[in-house]
C-alpha cells in the first residue's frame, strides 16, 4: 500500500488500482469488478519449467473489461467531428540548387530540392500527379523533366526554363502514404512560403 499513497492525486483510477494489484503478494487469481469494468493483472511471456518471474521476459500488465452498462453507457456518447487530423505531411524546406538559397529564390532551368514528409510522387506516370509551380493566376505549370530524386522525405525537380519571372506556390499532388495501398484521391500539400524566378 505503500507504493499507491506516493502516487499522485492526477494519477487515474485505473492506475491506483493496478499498483495495488501488483503490490499484492498473493497466490491467488484475483481482479476487481466495479460497475463500470473488471479489472484483472496479469504476466506475459513463457516461463518454462523453472516457472520464475524476469522482467527481461515477462510483462505486467492489466486487461480491462467494459461492464454492460458502461458498454450500454458508451452508445449514448456523441461524435462531433473537428476535422481531418493532419497526418505529419508537408514541405518544410525548399533550396535552390544552383545557389543554394532557402530564401524562396529559385532560379529557371535549375533544380531545386524540396524536403518534408511524405511528398513522394506515387504513382509516377499519372499526369494529375506531381510537382506544379502555380502563379498568381492560379495556374499550374508541372514539373515535366523526371524528378533526380523521388523519396518520401526528399523531392529534387527541375524548374521548366520558361517559367517566367513572378511568385509562385509550390504544389505537390500525391497519392503516396506510409501503408502500401495508395489514397483513392490525390493529396494537395503546399509550401508555406511563395517561390520566387527574380
Amino acid at each position: 500500500m505503500t507504493g499507491a499513497m506516493r502516487l499522485k492525486p492526477a494519477i487515474p483510477l485505473v492506475a491506483l488500482i493496478a499498483v495495488l494489484f501488483l503490490g499484492c503478494n498473493t497466490d491467488e487469481d484475483f481482479g476487481v469488478l466495479t460497475g463500470f469494468c473488471q479489472l484483472t493483472p496479469t504476466i506475459t511471456g513463457s516461463f518454462g519449467a523453472r516457472a520464475k518471474f524476469d522482467p527481461e521476459v515477462h510483462k505486467i500488465t492489466l486487461d480491462i473489461v467494459l461492464s454492460a452498462e458502461m458498454r450500454s453507457m458508451l452508445k449514448d456518447v456523441g461524435v462531433t467531428v473537428m476535422g481531418i487530423k493532419d497526418g505529419g505531411t508537408f514541405i518544410g524546406l525548399v533550396t535552390d540548387t544552383a545557389t543554394g538559397l532557402t530564401d524562396g529564390t529559385i532560379t529557371a532551368g535549375d533544380d531545386i530540392l524540396i524536403e518534408g514528409d511524405k511528398i513522394q510522387i506515387d504513382p509516377l506516370g499519372e499526369c494529375s500527379l506531381g510537382v506544379f509551380f502555380v502563379n498568381a493566376d492560379g495556374e499550374a505549370i508541372p514539373v515535366t523533366r523526371r524528378y533526380t530524386q523521388n523519396e518520401p522525405q526528399r523531392i529534387i525537380a527541375r524548374v521548366p526554363a520558361d517559367l517566367p519571372p513572378g511568385q509562385y506556390t509550390l504544389r505537390i499532388l500525391t497519392k503516396y502514404t506510409t501503408a502500401s495501398i495508395l489514397l483513392m484521391e490525390p493529396r494537395i500539400i503546399e509550401y508555406d512560403k511563395l517561390l520566387i524566378i527574380p
